[in-house]
């Protein structure tokens, strides 16, 4: 079921051309496999009617009338006309999907990275605190116009076997304007996090009774005592695609048991451009290394 629903939301999300070549691939791959079936199950294989006879017979049967090929059994016109409906429902599904959403071309990192204060002093930024940060990237032909960012931890309680959701504060999230092609660095405060009912703190290494501790999960996981996917940050973004007028959304889900401190790779405009390459943002967007190491270049 998960990888037709892959597969489905791939197909929501594929153009129009993409979409119409599709569907026509599969009319056409339905009438041949039918015209094939039809054709060497009424006529005897040694005593096969010339290609073009066998063709106008069953083009005739199956579109225009089929009392002018009364040798073929009426089932086959059942089958056409069960096997046209299904391709419609489909054909129309997809069309009419695609105009009442649009999942947009917002891409993510791979990594969730963890900026502890010796990160964040090495880049000089006056921030208070530690972060986890991810990078965002419009990957679309259009800027998104009024860009929100949201946050959720979504916390396993061990001892009641509860799921617990904080709201986190996303230091930029409001961005006037993503444009196309343009990398973020996007920074989820560590700290305070509240839920409907409850306050605690979130830490990377530290541990407590009241503190959401990324390190004590890891290790719960690596002991086997808690589910490798049950922690997790889940993103929410919303913007206006400038070029269709749309709401665009997408979200992204990080688990927390794969969190670890790390720096990502500076990506750097064009020379005397204000786009970036290409090349650079495909080979660095994913890197994060560690504070010690010398980032990639």
């Amino acid at each position: 079921m998960k990888r037709f629903k892959k597969f489905w939301t791939g197909l929501q999300s594929a153009s129009y051309w993409t979409q119409l070549g599709l569907i026509a691939g599969a009319y056409l791959a339905f009438y041949l496999i039918l015209f094939l079936v039809i054709g060497y199950a009424t006529w005897p294989f040694a005593d096969l009617p010339p290609l073009t006879e066998r063709f106008a017979k069953v083009t005739a049967f199956l579109f225009l009338d089929s009392g002018e090929a009364p040798e073929i059994n009426s089932f086959w016109s059942l089958l056409n006309k069960l096997g046209l409906l299904l391709l419609t429902a489909f054909s129309s599904s997809l069309f009419t999907s695609k105009m009442i959403g649009h999942q947009s071309n917002l891409k993510f990192s791979k990594p969730l990275a963890f900026y502890s204060r010796a990160i964040i002093e090495s880049e000089q930024a006056r921030f208070p605190g530690e972060y986890l940060v991810f990078r965002l990237l419009n990957a679309g032909e259009h800027d998104l116009y009024n860009v929100r960012v949201a946050a959720t931890l979504r916390y396993y309680h061990v001892a009641t076997r509860t799921f617990q959701h904080y709201t986190c504060n996303v230091l930029n999230a409001t961005i006037p304007v993503l444009g196309s092609q343009m990398p973020f660095r996007m920074y989820i405060e560590m700290g305070e996090v509240a839920s409907a009912i409850y306050k605690k703190r979130l830490s990377f290494a530290d541990a407590g009774a009241e503190i959401i501790s990324l390190a004590e999960i890891q290790a719960e996981i690596a002991a086997g005592q808690r589910p490798a996917d049950c922690d997790q940050m889940i993103l929410y973004v919303e913007g206006i695609d400038s070029g269709e007028g749309k709401l665009t959304t997408a979200s992204y889900r990080y688990d927390l048991g794969t969190v670890s401190e790390g720096k990502f790779a500076s990506i750097e405009p064009r020379p005397g451009q204000s786009g970036f390459d290409p090349a650079d943002i495909k080979r660095l967007f994913d890197l994060a290394t560690p504070v010690q190491a010398e980032p990639v270049r």
